[in-house]
């Protein structure tokens, strides 16, 4: 246990010869060996794929929990020529996926009113906030898309 900043850390220390074993394996690092060992990704076919992503490893986003009716629901405004606003937090795959989401909507349906908004991290901190909604609906978005804000926003 390390104490940090008036927190105590628990530092995971997982099997040192399964740790071994995966760096020789894959031509690791101790510490990179150590992380998927402590994700528990230690079979060779996962640690591949941990290790060289691809986009048909990734999960079908259905899955999630109302994921089809969100998807209606952002096409539908596209059609209809909503004004939309896409609510992004500001860390990297925020701000990554808030881009990404952008960029593909312009793609697909060019004359859509959409804009991405990003909190102030110092000002603002993180977090959907009301006055930015209120704000937006003032401006006539009638749909907001949060991106990485987390599940209780």
């Amino acid at each position: 246990m390390r104490v940090r900043g008036g927190k105590t850390w628990k530092l995971l220390e997982p099997d040192p010869s399964e740790v071994e074993a995966l760096a020789r394996r894959h031509n690791l690092t101790r510490p990179a060996a150590m992380v998927l060992a402590n994700r528990g990704i230690v079979r060779p076919e996962e640690v591949e794929s941990f290790l060289s992503p691809s986009l048909r490893n990734l999960s079908d986003p259905l899955l999630l929990k109302d994921g089809e009716k969100a998807a209606e629901r952002i096409l539908s405004a596209c059609e209809r020529g909503e004004r939309i606003l896409i609510y992004a937090d500001y860390d990297v795959d925020g701000a990554t996926g808030g881009a990404l989401l952008y960029l593909f909507l312009k793609e697909v349906f060019p004359d859509l009113d959409v804009s991405i908004h990003q909190n102030d991290r110092m000002l603002e901190g993180y977090g959907l906030k009301r006055e930015h909604l209120k704000r937006a609906k003032e401006k006539g978005v009638s749909l907001v898309v949060t991106v990485d804000c987390g599940i209780s926003d």
